[in-house]
């Protein structure tokens, strides 16, 4: 009666069905059938007692584990504005019938709507001329909207025909335009491909396995418009080289930006300083030549991925072989060529880590990948050793570093907790020079090897002999 009764009688709900349900399933949508072991129990809402019990009054619960719940709650979260009445008493100079003039004085603003307002930008009319942006795409981002028939405005930049070869990317848009059709009347009235003046009117160009056909056409007033790069921050990458070289070179394809003096380079950050675009590259190369003096492999390392995320060009540093040496020289294990090769591998292993922490791609900033990459596992296995080896350090520290009166029984007190798998706080103190370091390597080395299986005991244990060297 109250909306819920289809036309043949039974509920929209299932409420009124005579069946019943043996056990709880889930329909093709996600949402649950309920048991309900006899046909009365159909009638039953879906509920829970105690919630029912504490509000002492009609609660429905149900169980809600599908993107129908997301689109639900959008809709029901997003009806659109409230209606509201609202009465205005700044109308005594304005006529009843003049809407436009009521709802200037009375209409609502979003915050960004008062904010533009309250710094000044203009909102009505358009600014003129209006900025077009264009934004700089790497290959394989510019090759995957290609392959899926989109267009980008690199791409058809790439594809002007060779009368506009000269343009650089600014130059083409704000001078030319394309579209899928050409069916503006000054083109439907005059078919000519090239003004008087010789300059081109519009070009097609032709389909392909992937993207359609589309014209190129000349812009009735390139005056209108303002063209730019979308800009990229230093830190970026390699996107950040071809937007420096887009902005003041013409090229006819990435492969053209990497040639340089008929020399295929290897990143584009190389092209742009093969071009001379990246003359002020001194900086990083003179802090790492200075940091060599006085920093281990480790800490070059360190300098070298701190430097390139922060936007500084250091591929220089990366293909001077003496300085890469300087990068791995705690890897190398002799000098013939294999030792080299697997002390390169382990460099690339290493920067491979060092990046991920900073959640970057060392690929990226035009560096090389490793050929095998270490799990997470596989590292801290790496760095904690197995049980033979840890076993062994633990003797030698015994011998070589024994405990003193005062840290046996602080040693023995921490290993009777692991071993009984009590949970317990010690804080270790003592002046400069003291032993607070190998003491700590004891218990460290004992923890491991009483706990070498858990890979959770790993990363927190880890962790932890992190903060003790930080401290």
């Amino acid at each position: 009666m109250n909306g819920c009764i289809k036309d043949d009688g039974s509920c929209k709900r299932n409420y009124y069905d005579n069946t019943s349900t043996a056990e709880t399933s889930f329909d093709e949508k996600g949402y649950p059938v309920y048991r309900r072991p006899h046909a009365n129990d159909q009638r039953v809402v879906p509920h829970n007692r105690e919630i029912l019990l504490d509000w002492d009054g009609h609660a429905n619960l149900e169980f809600a584990a599908s993107t129908y719940c997301i689109f639900y709650l959008y809709s029901y979260l997003f009806k659109g504005n409230k209606k509201v009445q609202l009465q205005l008493n700044n109308l005594g100079d304005i006529d009843k019938s003049d809407e436009i003039n009521i709802y200037l004085r009375g209409r609502m603003l979003t915050s960004m709507d008062a904010m533009w307002r309250v710094f000044g930008y203009q909102t009505y009319p358009a600014p003129f001329p209006s900025v077009r942006l264009i934004k700089a795409k790497l290959p394989d981002e510019v090759n995957a909207w290609s392959r899926e028939g989109n267009l980008t405005d690199i791409y058809v930049y790439f594809m002007r025909p060779y009368p506009l070869r000269h343009l650089t990317i600014c130059q083409f848009y704000t001078n030319y335009d394309y579209k899928y059709k050409l069916d503006d009347a000054r083109f439907r009235d005059n078919l000519n491909q090239y003004d008087p003046d010789g300059s081109l009117r519009f070009c097609e160009l032709p389909a392909t396995n992937s993207v359609k056909k589309f014209y190129i056409y000349k812009r009735l007033h390139p005056s209108y418009s303002i063209t730019r790069l979308q800009g990229v921050s230093a830190d970026a990458g390699e996107i950040f080289y071809v937007r420096y070289m887009l902005r003041d070179l013409p090229f006819d394809s990435f492969s053209d930006m990497l040639t340089v003096h008929g020399r295929q380079c290897h990143s584009f950050q190389e092209a742009a300083y093969e071009r001379g675009l990246l003359s002020d590259d001194s900086e990083a190369y003179e802090t790492f030549q200075e940091a060599r003096l006085y920093q281990p492999p480790s800490g070059l390392r360190a300098l070298f991925v701190l430097l390139t995320i922060q936007g500084f060009p250091t591929l220089r540093i990366f293909e001077d072989l003496e300085l890469r040496e300087a990068l791995y020289l705690d890897f190398l294990r002799g000098n013939s060529p294999s030792a080299i090769a697997l002390a390169n591998e382990k460099l690339l292993e290493d920067l491979h880590e060092r990046f991920s922490r900073q959640n970057k791609d060392m690929t990226i900033y035009g560096l090389p990948k490793p050929i095998h990459m270490l799990s997470e596992l596989d590292r801290e296995q790496e760095l904690v050793g197995d049980r033979n080896s840890n076993l062994q350090w633990l003797q030698q520290l015994h011998v070589s570093h024994p405990l003193t009166d005062e840290m046996q029984p602080a040693y023995d007190e921490i290993k009777q907790a692991i071993q009984n798998g009590k949970t317990a706080f010690f804080m270790i103190r003592g002046i400069g020079g003291a032993g607070k370091t190998h003491f700590a390597k004891k218990v460290f080395n004992f923890i491991i090897k009483s706990n070498l299986g858990d890979l959770l005991f790993y990363l927190r244990l880890l962790r932890l002999q992190d903060q003790w060297e930080r401290l």
